[in-house]
């Protein structure tokens, strides 16, 4: 029971995900792993949380093993379990923030509709600069005759 005391459940699990990361691809772990959230340690079973039923389905299927490994390699006194749950209020979250950009993103198209504006992302703009950059200055649209 030493490591239990001693040991928060937020702990653990940044045990696990560290070792997580020792393993898997840079990608995989900032995915499916990173933003994983401990929940609380009950009846010596770890609980985790996630944002979506995909991403559950993901890790349980991809990386249930290797976190119960590393549980029992970690703390083998202990013996402890893995549960992964989702937080609906993250979920909600995220849903409310997708839909808040859409929101805007029509109001922004039909702004632009209404008066004849074409607006460029940054990196649209950067493209645009990187093309003129090849193109002779001398030659505009204002002396430019037929």
């Amino acid at each position: 029971m030493y490591i239990m005391k001693n040991l928060s459940y937020e702990k653990i699990w940044e045990q696990v995900a560290s070792r997580l990361g020792e393993s898997l691809a840079y990608t995989a772990f900032e995915s499916w792993i990173k933003p994983i959230k401990p929940v609380c340690l009950e009846e010596k079973v770890l609980k985790v949380s996630t944002n979506s039923n995909l991403s559950k389905e993901w890790i349980l299927k991809n990386y249930k093993s290797q976190i119960i490994e590393i549980l029992h390699d970690l703390y083998k006194k202990e013996k402890f379990g893995f549960e992964l749950i989702i937080d609906k209020s993250v979920q909600n979250k995220d849903a409310r923030m997708t839909i808040e950009k859409e929101i805007s993103l029509d109001r922004e198209n039909k702004e632009e509709k209404k008066f004849g504006i074409k607006t460029f992302s940054s990196d649209k703009i950067n493209e645009f600069k990187s093309i003129s950059s090849n193109l002779n200055l001398k030659y505009t649209f204002k002396n430019f005759i037929i």
